[in-house]
This record gives C-alpha cells, sequence and structure tokens, in this order.
C-alpha cells in the first residue's frame, strides 16, 4: 500500500519521511521514490536570474570622465531631446546634465552625444552578455551545469 501523508509516504503501513530535498530545483518522483532533478525548472529559474542580473545593470549607471551617471531610459531619452534641440538650433553652448549624485555639469553638444553613445554600447553590452548567458543554458544537461551558468554575482 502506497500513498501521501503529510511529511512522507505509506509503504508497508509504516510511514516513510520525505528525504530533504536537494535543492529548489528537485521534484518528487513517486516511481523512483526519490527527489529528481527538474532541469527545465533549472533553466527557467536562471533564465529569470539573467534577466533579474539584466535589468539591474542597465540602471545601475555608467562612469564616464570622473563621473557616474544615470543608464536608465528615462536619462538616455532625456539626452536624446537635449541633442534634437541643439540639432534644431533651439539650444546652443552647454547644457546642465546631473550626474547620478545629483551633481551637474555643463556639457556641449558634442560631449552630450559622447555620452548618449558611449550608455548606448554599455547597455548593449548588457544585453548582450545575457543573451549569450540564456542561450547557454539550452545546451547544459546537468543540475550542477545549469546552476553554474547563472549570472555574475
Amino acid at each position: 500500500m502506497l500513498g501521501a501523508h503529510g511529511g512522507g509516504y505509506i509503504q508497508n503501513g509504516e510511514l516513510v519521511p520525505f528525504p530533504a530535498k536537494p535543492s529548489p530545483h528537485h521534484e518528487w518522483d513517486w516511481p523512483t521514490k526519490s527527489w529528481l532533478p527538474n532541469l527545465d525548472a533549472a533553466r527557467e529559474s536562471q533564465r529569470q536570474a539573467w534577466n533579474a542580473w539584466r535589468d539591474r545593470e542597465l540602471v545601475a549607471g555608467y562612469p564616464h570622465n570622473g563621473h557616474v551617471f544615470h543608464s536608465d531610459d528615462r536619462f538616455m531619452a532625456e539626452l536624446q531631446f537635449i541633442l534634437k534641440g541643439y540639432e534644431r538650433g533651439h539650444l546652443t553652448g552647454t547644457s546642465a546634465i546631473r550626474t547620478r549624485d545629483n551633481g551637474t555639469l555643463q556639457m556641449t553638444h558634442a560631449e552630450i552625444e559622447g555620452l548618449l553613445l558611449m550608455i548606448g554600447l554599455h547597455r548593449q553590452a548588457i544585453y548582450q552578455q545575457s543573451w549569450v548567458g540564456k542561450d547557454a543554458l539550452a545546451g547544459l544537461t546537468t543540475l550542477e551545469g545549469i546552476v553554474a551558468g547563472g549570472p555574475p554575482s
């Protein structure tokens, strides 16, 4: 007689406790009465970890010329609007740009253009690293390999 019961299962009239679950990526297998790795669940967990890493890195800031600037979409859009103002002749000289620590720098059109380009390339490298990491998970065939295939700490 076999049946589920609380923290174990009944076998031959005796309660047999479940052994400790080796990882969050293991599932109970009744035929073998053991925890088996769920590689698909582990891969999905690591994909989500890569996404969370990517999202944190995209907004972590970008060091440039001795200052740290925001690196999020809002800041990049702000720089693009300022550049459009220069291109259309609405702005001349320098513009005030805020650093991540709330300092203000006067920057020229060329400096703002360079900053926007460098932040964009930085963000592209983050996306690229995330894509490579997530793509590599598909070829990993062991739980240990999948767990090791997560994002940088």
